[in-house]
């Protein structure tokens, strides 16, 4: 990974942490409104989220986190290991 992502990369993490931080933010509106997005894009968004798993499971693996999102790394480390490292999801 580049050691500085672009800058649309960043705006879309920013956009998407700024959604979530929202109090009436429902996740389960959020699956459904995706999966009426094209084939193509459901496939691109679901990259994004296996990269962030994979990243959160290199973070379970150093120690690097705490309270606030010990779940979700080790919740990561086992989806990564157990599922998602052999994987190949690609550009469709």
């Amino acid at each position: 990974m580049s050691d500085r992502p672009l800058k649309e990369s960043r705006d879309a993490a920013i956009a998407l942490s700024d959604a979530v931080n929202a109090m009436s933010f429902r996740p389960d509106h959020f699956a459904y409104e995706a999966m009426k997005q094209h084939r193509t894009l459901q496939q691109g968004m679901f990259r994004a989220f296996v990269a962030c798993v994979a990243e959160w499971s290199s973070m379970y693996e150093t120690g690097n986190y705490d309270l606030r999102n010990e779940q979700t790394v080790k919740a990561a480390n086992r989806i990564w290991n157990e599922v998602l490292k052999d994987e190949y999801f690609p550009y469709v």
